[in-house]
């Protein structure tokens, strides 16, 4: 059964590059994220974190990120991607593994980050907002029918993706 996951693009208070990330994923059929580690989508689940507490420098929620985009996200996956915490700018269906990719990274967020982590994306639309914080703080992490505000989100992707 498809999952249904959570991605912010890139930080939403920084609108320009927001608006800019976020134009370059429409067009492209892509989403990215951070926290690149080059050859992440040729290791397994346990060499990747392996190589995380190599690093001192990574925090246990940021690489289970990261452990989380390569390795439990897959083909037939839903994405929604975020704005901040209470807006949905897009949702659409994985179609392609993660890779990374640092010329696209480059293209698609210049000198805004390291964003070169990616996965193919066919985006259906679906542009919400909300009253109300309904996301969390992650960059990426899945959304589970046990979540606090599934109910809300359901109801407003259940006319795009026919939501049981």
């Amino acid at each position: 059964m498809a999952k249904i996951w959570v991605i912010a693009p890139c930080n939403y208070h920084l609108r320009e590059e927001f608006k800019h990330i976020w134009n370059y994923d429409r067009q492209n059929g892509v989403i990215a994220i951070g926290w690149g580690i080059e050859d992440a989508h040729k290791m397994s689940r346990e060499d990747l974190e392996a190589k995380f507490l190599e690093q001192s420098h990574w925090n246990p929620q940021d690489r289970h990120q990261v452990i989380k985009f390569y390795h439990d996200i897959q083909p037939g996956d839903r994405i929604i991607a975020r704005g901040g915490r209470k807006k949905i700018v897009g949702i659409g269906t994985v179609t392609h593994r993660a890779f990374f990719d640092r010329k696209r990274g480059l293209k698609r967020s210049g000198d805004w980050g390291n964003l070169e982590n990616f996965l193919c994306v066919n985006w259906e639309g679906g542009k919400t907002d909300f009253p109300n914080q309904v996301f969390g703080m992650q960059t990426v992490t899945e959304l589970k029918e046990s979540s606090k505000h599934w109910l809300a989100i359901k109801a407003a992707l259940g006319n795009v993706w026919n939501l049981p």
